[in-house]
């Protein structure tokens, strides 16, 4: 799914590098910007309280629950004209 593939590339492209970085300058799981999709994984890798492949596995479930609920919640938006395409 394009889910799985986005997350796959963020993981790929350096994600936890990043997180990393960030929890160095002192940023933590109560930070504003470290609840985002993923962080929180990424911040119990780091923190030795799960795997990677279970913190990929664990940020795809929780991004696809959101995104489940966003379109839940769109979908009761009778004035939204939705367009197919890319």
């Amino acid at each position: 799914t394009r889910i799985e593939k986005r997350a796959e590339k963020m993981w790929k492209g350096g994600f936890l590098e990043e997180v990393r970085a960030l929890q160095e300058k002192g940023y933590n799981q109560n930070s504003p910007g470290m609840i985002s999709h993923g962080y929180p994984e990424a911040l119990s890798v780091l923190e030795g309280e799960m795997s990677l492949e279970e913190a990929k596995e664990q940020m795809i479930r929780n991004t696809r629950r959101y995104a489940k609920r966003q379109r839940t919640w769109w979908r009761k938006e009778k004035s939204i004209v939705w367009y197919q395409g890319l």
